[in-house]
């Protein structure tokens, strides 16, 4: 608990810049997934070094998917807004946009934690496993939609989400994309934890 309280902290505290959010999420992920593999890792340090390794394609990745959820959630506005004015084909297409962009952002960081590609590989494999394992999409959606949805309906729970509102989803999301990580991870893989550290350096 004490874990997934100080990973939450430091996640929205890098998230506060905006710009360095891909890199905390990135940095998230590869803590819980080494949580969830029955490493212990040190979550600090863990984080941090995810955080300055993957810093420069995190945020290249983030400011694109800030572009389009951008440009959809003023699609969404004026549907909201004006819902006789926007043909009913218009309004399923930017509500399928939607999910289309959420499905792929749930799969981005942790692939970009777990795997060396370029931006362009990581987005069109995160497209390609959002598709091919659909129900565990739709699970992990489910996962971290259910806190928010209910922070909306009930403010009084804001305290909560602040504790474990990004680090409880990413671990229980985590358990879900594990398996199918390990589908395009090497047989002789079995990921020691020195295999996730960075290399120390002196000094």
């Amino acid at each position: 608990i004490a874990d997934m309280i100080l990973l939450n902290l430091l996640t929205l505290f890098c998230c506060l810049p905006v710009i360095t959010a891909g890199a905390a999420f990135t940095a998230l992920h590869y803590v819980v997934l080494k949580q969830v593999r029955g490493d212990s890792p040190y979550v600090i340090r863990s984080f941090f070094k995810s955080f300055k390794q993957n810093f420069l394609q995190a945020t290249g990745i983030w400011l694109f998917c800030l572009i389009i959820i951008g440009i959809d959630a003023m699609d969404m506005a004026i549907i909201l807004r004006n819902p006789g004015a926007v043909p009913v084909p218009v309004q399923g297409a930017v509500i399928a946009a939607s999910v289309l962009v959420l499905a792929v952002a749930i799969y981005v960081f942790p692939l970009l934690a777990r795997f060396e590609n370029t931006m362009a590989g990581t987005v069109r494999n995160a497209l390609i496993m959002a598709a091919a394992n659909l129900p565990r999409t739709i699970l992990m959606l489910a996962i971290y939609l259910f806190l928010p949805a209910l922070v909306n309906m009930n403010t009084s729970l804001i305290p909560v989400f602040i504790l474990f509102g990004f680090s409880v989803p990413a671990y229980m999301a985590a358990r879900v994309y594990s398996p199918v990580f390990r589908r395009y991870e090497p047989e002789e893989e079995e990921v020691p934890d020195s295999a996730w550290e960075l290399p120390e350096t002196d000094g």
